[in-house]
């Protein structure tokens, strides 16, 4: 009798491991996600940032610096475009006229999947 017992109790014991190891997988995947998701929020912000100082370089009538991580942002020596490390790299400048103040530059960014930023003097838009 206490044979059974014991084995009955070892399949409960059992069964009740493999769910808890099926809820821990399930909670992890969804830790990775969310983790991705800040990743590209955080890319997002850093794009989103460098807007400010171009609308200002623009408006002091400079052109914009060529698009890379650590190196001004505006020909004058105002700002730096930011390194957003693995997560994104800067694109292509699209627009630059100093005479109507508008630009338009790239970015590309994301954990997983790579999406592309534009930014403008209006703001930036981010496909998804």
């Amino acid at each position: 009798m206490w044979k059974i017992v014991l084995i009955v109790g070892a399949i409960i014991f059992g069964a009740g491991l493999v769910i808890v190891l099926i809820i821990g997988a399930i909670s992890m995947s969804s830790f990775d996600s969310a983790r991705d998701k800040a990743k590209d929020a955080s890319a997002k912000s850093t794009i989103s940032s460098t807007v400010p100082a171009a609308i200002i370089c623009m408006d002091e009538g400079n052109n914009l610096a060529d698009l890379v991580a650590g190196t001004l942002i505006c020909k004058d020596g105002f700002g730096s475009w930011p390194d957003f490390g693995l997560t994104g790299r800067w694109g292509v400048m699209i627009d630059d006229d100093v005479s109507d103040g508008t630009f338009e530059y790239t970015a590309t960014y994301g954990t997983k999947d790579e999406y592309t930023a534009t930014c403008s003097e209006t703001g930036c838009t981010f496909d998804e």
